[in-house]
């Protein structure tokens, strides 16, 4: 917020804090929302931009498991045997990051066209 720094009675208050949007990011977001913040020891306010509304269900992917039932089949030492053996250039942990990745890929395609959907 923002004043002329007048007496009590002529005080003009201004909230100078400010989101701006494009056309089309508002088109895609149509529920976005910001919302000011109270800040201690500032004069500035935070601002929260919000997606979707309060209490809205946001798919949450699961979490990537290996099952155990899956070393009983061939397919899955082949499968993260391809996964592992792609040339992928840049540093080490780099390497395993993205190899870790497409394992987790590959095994999940490779379990959904074996097993089809396996619940706990």
């Amino acid at each position: 917020m923002w004043s002329n720094n007048k007496d009590p009675l002529a005080t003009t208050w201004v909230r100078l804090d400010r989101g701006l949007a494009t056309l089309s990011w508002v088109q895609k977001f149509p529920a976005a929302s910001v919302e000011h913040l109270d800040v201690i020891n500032s004069d500035h306010k935070c601002l929260l931009l919000t997606r979707e509304p309060r209490g809205a269900q946001c798919f949450q992917r699961k979490p990537f498991r290996f099952e155990e039932v899956w070393t009983s089949d061939e397919g899955c030492e082949n499968t993260i045997q391809t996964a592992w053996g792609s040339a992928i250039p840049r540093s080490t942990m780099f390497k395993v990051a993205e190899k870790l990745k497409a394992c987790k890929k590959h095994l999940g395609d490779w379990s959904r066209r074996s097993f089809g959907s396996v619940t706990r």
